[in-house]
């Protein structure tokens, strides 16, 4: 004779409340991690145009020394010529003939980006590798202006010196 328990055997699965409470848990974890991701995501992007910046000025200051002659930092639009803002690009170039030595393209975002004083004609580097005078660049993540962590200023003093700090 068979019991009750060989009749009907145990069922696999879960349980209506139990997957419900699965989705619960994972909607609240989503919430959470998905603005988090955000900000992470958008304090890497602001660091690597910060890098980029800081390379394109570090090796204009070592093109100087090594060319003994002046080379410059400055905004272009179009890659060729000193003209633009500087969230649309910036060029590395002899100053003697013009010739551009690398291009660096704008900010693939909406980051804002300014210079202080305006570094409107650029940067230029004699071939001692001192500046032509200090610049302070100010990136901002735009989804959150008001927070330092969301901000890194960029310094290059008249020595040709270049510093980054959060906040701005």
């Amino acid at each position: 004779m068979k019991t009750l328990r060989q009749k009907h055997p145990k069922q696999a699965g879960f349980t209506l409340i139990e997957l419900m409470v699965t989705v619960a848990i994972l909607a609240i974890l989503v919430a959470v991690a998905v603005p988090a991701m955000t900000s992470f995501m958008n304090s890497n992007r602001l660091t690597a145009h910060t890098s980029a910046l800081k390379q394109a000025i570090q090796y204009a200051r070592s093109e100087a020394v090594a060319k003994n002659q002046n080379v410059s930092v400055c905004a272009s639009s179009d890659g060729a010529t000193c003209t633009g803002a500087w969230n649309q690009g910036w060029i590395v170039r002899l100053d003697s003939d013009g010739t551009v030595l690398r291009v660096w393209s704008g900010l693939s975002d909406s980051f804002s980006f300014n210079a202080a004083p305006p570094a409107a004609p650029g940067i230029v580097f004699s071939s001692t590798g001192e500046s032509s005078g200090a610049v302070n660049f100010i990136l901002r993540d735009p989804t959150n202006t008001a927070a330092a962590r969301h901000s890194r200023t960029l310094t290059v003093n008249s020595v040709g010196w270049v510093t980054v700090a959060r906040g701005g």
